[in-house]
């Protein structure tokens, strides 16, 4: 039961860039993949499909044509932010969701992190590897409320109190 209790505990923190950041909610997991963020193209095409929409109809709503939509999911073409806005509206979902961060690598995640360090408090914590927030910071506040409720839901994923559908969902919200 311990080990099951600390295995819980360990998925609702942000323990280390290890396997945590790639077991997909399988808690205890050794399996690593290698980190890559989705291109814009991939987030269009993920998002499109999680609200049923066919190419055609994306495009339909947006005002596009079918091509442009199968350009930019294929990576053919970029959509600016006109259109990233209209298709992320479209999608409910935050333009932001839809970008391409360009994280590929460990040091990479670690560079994203470090740009978080000033404005919102995260910081790395030397006694276990994991991070917190630093309560000094501008936005440590908002930041631990919204990282409480990330843990929240993904305890709520883990224990089968909501579907990953459902889970899905929740994260377009941001």
């Amino acid at each position: 039961m311990a080990i099951r209790r600390a295995l819980e505990t360990r998925c609702l923190l942000l323990r280390s860039f290890g396997t945590d950041l790639y077991d997909n909610g399988r808690c205890g997991s050794n399996r690593r993949k290698r980190a890559r963020m989705a291109t814009v193209g991939e987030n269009i095409r993920r998002y499109r499909k999680a609200q049923g929409l066919s190419v055609v109809g994306l495009a339909e709503k947006v005002g596009m044509t079918e091509g442009a939509i199968r350009h930019y999911e294929s990576g053919i073409r970029t959509p600016g932010e006109d259109q990233l806005k209209k298709i992320a509206r479209v999608l409910d979902v935050s333009r932001e969701m839809l970008e391409d961060h360009k994280i590929e690598s460990a040091r990479d995640l670690v560079g994203a992190l470090l740009q978080l360090e000033d404005e919102f408090g995260l910081v790395p914590d030397m006694c276990d590897g994991g991070l917190w927030i630093d309560p000094k910071a501008e936005n440590a506040q908002k930041t631990d409320v919204a990282i409480k409720a990330w843990g929240a839901m993904r305890h709520r994923l883990i224990t089968g109190e909501i579907t990953q559908e459902e889970y899905d969902a929740w994260k377009r919200k941001f």
